[in-house]
């Protein structure tokens, strides 16, 4: 966990259903009269994310069911390392800080908390494919009056590429970064498979998330490879390309500089 990520600390859920009445539908009072949330529950996890979004970041979202819940430790640990490597890169220096996040989601969770936790000096592209998931998006951006900070925009549709056509249809623009949380599984084995060497633990909290969100053909493997493509052929139209990366099942090679 990054050393500046809030919840390092677990939250006080006792504190939060009494903020938030609604947890109360999912919350475990033990013997002792602790109050619990079980992780494995897709609602808990939800009710979760919606209300410590709204208490510590002033963001309400709507997080339809059968997309994926953003759990916000993880999520908050990229931004962070993001603003680590923008001190290294000089973007301290800058009027305002440029990005692009890959795949934003219903929730467009990345985009909301880099403006939101920047005090909106970082402005953000958010491109996502799936029609249903962009219309969310862009109403949760809506919802928060933070439109003028984050442009939503389709990928290209039927387009083979994930930067390519998008950066293309607007030639001038250039980013800071760019950011990904990309669909880890392969569409030909699909999530069932997803303890890939029989050696991982089982997942603490609860499995969500639609089809296109959690699977590509290839996995991530092949979706980390072609941004690398890409960014080959972009070169510094984006400065810095970041990704989350789930577990290699090989090492990507490339030919050429």
């Amino acid at each position: 966990m990054h050393p500046r990520n809030r919840y390092r600390e677990r939250p006080n859920f006792q504190d939060l259903v009494k903020q938030f009445p609604e947890l109360n539908q999912v919350a475990i009072v033990d013997v002792s009269g602790k109050v619990k949330l079980n992780y494995k529950d897709a609602q808990a996890l939800q009710l979760l994310s919606k209300y410590l979004l709204l208490r510590d970041f002033g963001l309400n979202l709507e997080l339809p069911p059968g997309k994926l819940v953003p759990t916000l430790p993880l999520r908050l640990n990229y931004i962070h390392w993001l603003e680590d490597i923008g001190d290294i890169a000089g973007w301290q220096g800058k009027d305002s800080v440029k990005g692009i996040d890959i795949g934003c989601g219903a929730s467009c969770i990345y985009p909301l908390l880099a403006v939101v936790q920047t005090n909106h000096r970082w402005h953000m592209v958010a491109i996502e494919k799936a029609e249903d998931s962009l219309q969310i998006a862009k109403a949760n951006v809506l919802r928060n009056s933070l439109e003028q900070y984050i442009d939503v925009r389709p990928q290209v549709a039927g387009g083979q590429t994930i930067l390519l056509e998008v950066l293309n249809n607007h030639p001038d623009e250039r980013f800071d970064f760019c950011m990904c949380n990309p669909p880890f599984y392969d569409s030909a084995t699909g999530v069932k498979h997803q303890n890939r060497t029989g050696k991982r633990r089982e997942p603490s909290n609860a499995s969500t998330g639609s089809v296109e969100e959690l699977c590509t053909d290839g996995g991530e493997v092949s979706f980390i490879s072609q941004i690398i493509e890409e960014s080959l052929q972009l070169k510094d139209r984006v400065s810095v390309y970041t990704t989350m990366i789930a577990s290699f099942a090989k090492v990507i090679r490339l030919d050429g500089p």
